[in-house]
């Protein structure tokens, strides 16, 4: 089973900064340094023990890793692209504003090697009235629950820090992403201009105002 959501796009521009134009309205009730409260320890469904947690800047060689190890398939998925990612590119997905994204990395003790195996992240919409979500999961770690796990601490992360929405494409053949999505919450509609993708949203304030 693959649960790999297309990656937010590294190359647009850096956002402007607070003093230039106003960010986005969960960026307020963020937080800047590192979030630890939410480190946490997991336990797979055959228990195997996992750590999720906030990616750090200097995660730089695990995510490089962790991407490198990625079958071309499951490559092509996180990206919807065959392209590759560059180094500046990487170095970006490890180092962010945790005010106004996050990205939360699953490692695991692997033959006396901490390894990441997975990663979901989400970043705000130039509008500021949602933010796109990304989640990937190594090959070998798939239909192991990962994806469950990874994909409801970022909803949970998300709902803490005041994200309004998540929003997220999937190709249309990616069952296993469409099945998760659903299962967490997400409604699943096909896109109204490409019929080879899904799009996939939880409001995130309404579930709050429900509960």
């Amino acid at each position: 089973m693959d649960f790999v959501l297309h990656a937010i796009d590294t190359t647009a521009p850096a956002l402007p900064r607070a003093s230039e134009s106003p960010l986005p309205v969960h960026a307020v009730r963020g937080q800047a340094a590192y979030p630890a409260h939410l480190v946490d320890a997991v336990r797979l469904r055959d228990g195997t023990a996992l750590a999720i947690r906030p990616i750090r800047g200097d995660d730089f060689e695990l995510e490089l890793a962790f991407v490198r190890g990625l079958s071309p398939r499951t490559a092509y998925q996180r990206l919807l692209s065959p392209r590759k990612l560059r180094a500046r590119e990487l170095k970006r997905l490890v180092r962010i504003d945790y005010a106004r994204e996050l990205a939360l990395i699953a490692t695991a003790l692997v033959d006396g090697t901490v390894r990441q195996v997975g990663v979901a992240r989400y970043a705000p919409e130039p509008d500021g009235s949602s933010c796109d979500f990304a989640i990937a999961v190594a090959d070998e770690w798939q239909g192991r629950g990962l994806g469950e796990v990874l994909l409801r601490a970022l909803v949970h992360a998300a709902s803490l820090a005041g994200v309004p929405v998540l929003t997220g494409l999937t190709l249309a053949t990616n069952h296993a992403m469409r099945e998760l999505a659903r299962k967490v919450g997400f409604s699943v509609h096909r896109d109204a201009f490409d019929a080879t993708v899904m799009q996939l949203r939880l409001p995130l304030a309404a579930s709050r105002a429900a509960a």
